[in-house]
This record gives structure tokens, C-alpha cells and sequence, in this order.
């Protein structure tokens, strides 16, 4: 049989399995084909339109094409099926663009063409018209109410191109004009002020915008009032002159911005912080706009003696994301000092008294940059120790690892029992764990979880950030990628967790110096490499001998995982804390920061009494001061 029968006889079957059965030996039948609805209506050149109905089967059961005829001109538009619709463009030479007027009433019909040679005809004439031009419509905009930057400001435009109709051959622009006279607070003459913002229609089937953005270039920044008219254009290529919709009347007040209170109360290094109002801007370089706050005030830290931020020492903060314009996230981030400690907003615990004030810039032109300021709003703001957030990152690798451990069936509880050892080891210190990007959070940290390793070192695992971070100072560390720094430094720069190399603790698989044949005994029962049979869903849950291996193969693996990210973590974290040192003096057993060549595998995998491994008291007593559950008030 030939491919492209295969290929129709394989989609006929498929189709028929989603349908109705049809009795046992009944011959094949096509479904009436009609089309119900058109969208839109409406067609220029250029428009993408959509018909729904019945009976419309994908390719390749049957074809689809538009007949059109309209005023002596016929032409023949391919359709395509998507997603039990069909979909076509009006464009070709049958649609001319000369005016407003609309074209004769067209002839149209959809044709089904089906494999077997039947074809089935819907006409839609009387569904659509046809236009050279859309005449658009303006029937209102909201005047009288105050606007503030950024606002969306309510209008009824309809009858408006779609940007597919823009990009035809035959294209044509839609403007919201807007003219009058422009005064500000200062009690300078108004100014005359005209502008236009292009409009198009919405999505497949929409002509309509019910709302614009009133951006800082339209009406500017400063305080003040506009009176004038607005109405709505339509151009032709290459006309200087469009065809304006009637004109309405256009009043407002340009409105200062203004802060009514912060998200929260509370807030640390690493986190973000809303701030609500109205006439908040992004940080856009397209539309050259920023919003930034201001914390002016009095900082008392939990230790040491207030201090003073108000006028050239207050707080900035760059406004980072907006939502509308009523809605503004700052981030408190690390910033180092000159001192190689930190400084700003959440560099210490205290608390903050002030007042926070909203400023807004915007450029004009070149060298025209108008800035306004809310009013000042008091408010007492609590800043905590921070919190040390770590994204776990599961890379493909690492199912290709689990997959060589026999358990890609148990990968769920192999993850579980790796964020159990996680929280265990931990436990005490003020620090989270996630298969997620943490809510809330503006600088965390990452550890990807992969296979092998990309350096060629067979390590199980590598903290490649740039330096010890004594003091925990930076809390956007990332165990993974590449470094570039590290590189230049003369380390393997690829970092993350190596979970296909712990492998090499099985001694019939290496001649590693930490194999123990403890680890075959374990594992031999489900890795493919020692002749074991991959565990399968659901055998973990028996009772016999074999659902016993398979739990403990996932417990002593997460172990295996569970410490090496422990480990690497600490890395980032500053440890050991030990001056100057990766990793604590010499062999001391179950003291997880000791170097890997002191780390048997029996501890690692908590076997036999061994483990689970810990922090010295010196990198317990270092990890609570950095990273505390409950901060420490000042006596």
C-alpha cells in the first residue's frame, strides 16, 4: 500500500475511534457538512476569518476551499482545519480598495472535498459583507475623571483593523487623535497639544479596543488639566489626510501620583516588596520610564544605635515590575559595601520609621526629562534576618541517572526522600527547599540536579560560585551551569549535582577509592549494570522481599543525593567556618563538611550505623548567627 494511502487510512481510523461506533460492517459515511458561523462578519483585504459548524474533519479526509464571487470577480481561497474550525484569509486581486462603500453582496460557498471523490457544498452568502474600507467608530471616551500615569482609560473605538489587515497588500491604519490645550499647576499659559496612538482591533473575529494606556508622551507627568477633542482617524497608504470619525468632547484632570500603603509590614534581604497606589511606571528603556521609592527615615538595627536615611541618605529603590499602574515591586537586595559587608534596605534586621514617597520620571525627546513625586506616606516597616530560599532544579540528566539506577519508576519518592534528608540536616536554620522558584522571593538560590559531569572529574557534586561567601552575603548562588569566573580562576566550572556518578561508589562498576561493596548489596537488586531488573510502578508497595529492596534502594539513593546537596550548599552558605577553608581540618566522622575523600559511603547512605552526617558545632553555631529562625533583640 502506498504512504500516503497508510497515512489516510491511519487518519480515517483515528477520526472514527473519537466518534460515535458506527455498527459492525456499516460502510463508511461522511457527516453532513453545514457552516453555522462566520467570524467575522465583516471582510477587507487581508482579514483572518474563522467558520464553525458540522461535519468538518482534519486533513487528510477532506479538503476545504472558499468559492467567492463578487462583483464579476471569482476566486478560490484555501481553508485549513484547526481545531475542528476552518480558517482562511481574504486576500487576492478579487478584493478591491477604493472607499468606504460597500461591494455587491459576494456569492460564496464552502466546499468539502472528501478523499473518496463526494464533495458537499455550505453556502455562506448573506453572512458576510465585503468592504474596501472600514469606516470606524468612536463612540465614546471617559472625560471628566482624573487620570493618573499609566492609566487605562475607558474608550468605545469599533470598526477597527486588525494588524493582519494592516500588513496586506492594501493596508490601512486606525488613529485615536486627541487635540487641545495642556496647563499645569505652575499657572503658565496652556499649551496647544496634539497627539495619536494607533489602534487595532482585538483577536480573531474582534474589531474593537474598549480601553487605551494613557502613557507619560500623550498627556505628560506634570499636574494639570486638558481640555480639547478626540476622535478617531482611518489613513490609506500614502494619503497626509485620513477620514475622521465625528469629534467628542475631551476633558480631564492629569492627576500626581500617589502611595496609599506597602504590600506587607514585614520584609527581609531577598525579598520583594509592594508598594499600592496609583501612577506607578515600569522600568522601560522602550518607552524611557521608571518608578523608584523613596524611604525616608530612621533605621534602628536589632543591634547598634539608630540611624539616620532622611534627605541625601534615604533609601532608593527602583520600582522592578508594575501591575497596570496601581501596583509596584521593589527588591531588597545584597548590596555589597566597600567594607566587603552590606549596605541598604535589608542589608541588617531592625525596623524602619520614615516615610516612603513615589517618584516617577519620563523622557521626552532628547533632552526634555520631566519628574513627579507623591506625597509623603509615614509608615513603620519591620526588616527580619533573611531567609535563604533554594530552588531545586531537576534536570533531564537526572532521570537518564535514575533510569541507570533502576528507579525512573520511583522517581517521586526518590525526590520526597531527598528533601526529607534536606530539612533533616538543616533543621535550625532559617532555610527552605523547593522543586519550585519560591513566591515572593527575589534573589534565591539554585541547584540543578543532572547526570553526569560535564567537567570530566567525576565528582558527585560541585559548588562552582565565585569564591567563599563568608557570611552568606550573596543568596542568589547557582550549583549549576557554567562559570565563568570559576573558569578564570583555574576551577571545573560546571557545577550542579552529578547523581549518574554515584555510580562509581559501586566497586563492580569502578575502582573509585570510596566503593563499598555495601553499595552493590543495595543496589545490585534494580541497577541494570549489576544485572538487577528496573523497578516497576507500584512494586515498592509490596510486602515481599522485593518491594523491600526497591524502598531501600530509594532511601539509601535520596541519602546519596540528599548529603551531596547538603554539602554543596553549605559551600555557598560560607562553610567551613574555618578561615580561609572549602572544608573542615582532616577526618572527622559524621562531619558533613568534611572533604569527600573522608566521606564513606556507609555514611552517606546511612548504613550500618553510619551516619547521617552533621554540621561541627563551630558550622552549627556559624549557620544560626547568618541565617537565624527568630531574630535576636537588641539589649
Amino acid at each position: 500500500m502506498l504512504p500516503g494511502r497508510l497515512l489516510a487510512l491511519s487518519a480515517i481510523l483515528v477520526w472514527v475511534a473519537s466518534c460515535d461506533a458506527a455498527p459492525a460492517g456499516a460502510p463508511f459515511a461522511y457527516p453532513a457538512f453545514a457552516v453555522d458561523r462566520v467570524t467575522p462578519p465583516s471582510w477587507v483585504a487581508g482579514t483572518r476569518f474563522e467558520l464553525t459548524g458540522d461535519g468538518i474533519v482534519p486533513a487528510p479526509l477532506a479538503t476545504y476551499t472558499l468559492d467567492i464571487e463578487v462583483g464579476g470577480q471569482t476566486a478560490t481561497l484555501p481553508l485549513e482545519v484547526v481545531e475542528g474550525s476552518l480558517r482562511g484569509v481574504a486576500a487576492g486581486d478579487w478584493l478591491p480598495v477604493d472607499g468606504f462603500d460597500p461591494l455587491p453582496a459576494p456569492t460564496a460557498a464552502i466546499v468539502h472535498r472528501s478523499i473518496d471523490g463526494s464533495v458537499q457544498s455550505s453556502s455562506i452568502a448573506g453572512r458576510i459583507s465585503l468592504l474596501q474600507m472600514l469606516p470606524p467608530r468612536l463612540d465614546f471616551i471617559r472625560s471628566g475623571a482624573p487620570i493618573y500615569p499609566g492609566d487605562a482609560v475607558p474608550i468605545g473605538a469599533f470598526d477597527l483593523y486588525r494588524a493582519e489587515e494592516e500588513l496586506a497588500d492594501h493596508s490601512h491604519s486606525d488613529y485615536l487623535v486627541v487635540r487641545g490645550h495642556r496647563s499645569d499647576e505652575s499657572g503658565a499659559s496652556p499649551t496647544e497639544l496634539t497627539w495619536s496612538l494607533r489602534l487595532l482591533g482585538g483577536g480573531l473575529g474582534g474589531r474593537a479596543v474598549d480601553s487605551v494606556r494613557m502613557s507619560p508622551d500623550l498627556l505628560g507627568l506634570r499636574p494639570g488639566a486638558f481640555s480639547g477633542f478626540a476622535w478617531i482617524e482611518s489613513f490609506e497608504p500614502w494619503q497626509f489626510e485620513g477620514f475622521p470619525t465625528e469629534r467628542l468632547d475631551y476633558e480631564v484632570a492629569i492627576a500626581r501620583p500617589y502611595l496609599d500603603g506597602l504590600a506587607s509590614a514585614t520584609t527581609a534581604r531577598g525579598r520583594w516588596l509592594g508598594a499600592t497606589g496609583r501612577g506607578l511606571l515600569p522600568l522601560d528603556a522602550a518607552a524611557e520610564t521608571a518608578s523608584v521609592l523613596v524611604f525616608d527615615g530612621v533605621f534602628t538595627p536589632l543591634r547598634g544605635a539608630p540611624e539616620d536615611h532622611t534627605g541625601p541618605d534615604a533609601w532608593a529603590l527602583p520600582v522592578e515590575a508594575v501591575e497596570g499602574n496601581t501596583v509596584g515591586w521593589v527588591a531588597l537586595r545584597s548590596q555589597p559595601d566597600l567594607d566587603g559587608g552590606l549596605a541598604g534596605l535589608g542589608a541588617r534586621a531592625g525596623r524602619f520609621e520614615g516615610t516612603v514617597t513615589l517618584r516617577v520620571a519620563a523622557r521626552f525627546g532628547l533632552l526634555q526629562v520631566d519628574e513627579v513625586r507623591s506625597d509623603p506616606l509615614p509608615i513603620a516597616l519591620d526588616v527580619t534576618p533573611p531567609r535563604q530560599e533554594v530552588e531545586l532544579r531537576v534536570l533531564p540528566g537526572f532521570d537518564e541517572a535514575l533510569a541507570l539506577f533502576g528507579l525512573e519508576a520511583e522517581r517521586e519518592a526518590v525526590l520526597a526522600r531527598i528533601l526529607a534528608v534536606l530539612e533533616r540536616d538543616y533543621a535550625g536554620v532559617n532555610i527552605g527547599f523547593a522543586y519550585a522558584a519560591p513566591a515572593g522571593v527575589a534573589e534565591y538560590g539554585v541547584v540543578e540536579l543532572a547526570g553526569p559531569d560535564p567537567n570530566g572529574t567525576h565528582l558527585f557534586g560541585l559548588d562552582n560560585t565565585s569564591g567563599k561567601d563568608a557570611g552568606n552575603l550573596r543568596l542568589d548562588d547557582v550549583i549549576g551551569g557554567f562559570d565563568a569566573a570559576t573558569r578564570a580562576r583555574g576551577f571545573a566550572a560546571y557545577g550542579g549535582i552529578f547523581a549518574s556518578e554515584l555510580l562509581n561508589l559501586s566497586p563492580s562498576l569502578s575502582t573509585n577509592a570510596l566503593a563499598s561493596p555495601r553499595f552493590d548489596d543495595v543496589f545490585a537488586a534494580v541497577v541494570p549494570a549489576l544485572g538487577g531488573i528496573p523497578a516497576a510502578a507500584g512494586e515498592s508497595d509490596r510486602a515481599d522481599a522485593r518491594g523491600g529492596r526497591i524502598r531501600e534502594a530509594v532511601r539509601v539513593l535520596g541519602n546519596l543525593v540528599g548529603s551531596t546537596i547538603t554539602h554543596e550548599v553549605g559551600h555557598t552558605l560560607g562553610l567551613t567556618a574555618l578561615a580561609g577553608r572549602a572544608h573542615n581540618d582532616g577526618d572527622n566522622p559524621g562531619w558533613i563538611m568534611d572533604a569527600g575523600v573522608y566521606r564513606p559511603f556507609e555514611e552517606r547512605a546511612e548504613l550500618d550505623g553510619a551516619g547521617p552526617a552533621v554540621f561541627s558545632p563551630f558550622n552549627q553555631t556559624y549557620l544560626g548567627e547568618i541565617l537565624p529562625l527568630a531574630p535576636t533583640p537588641q539589649e
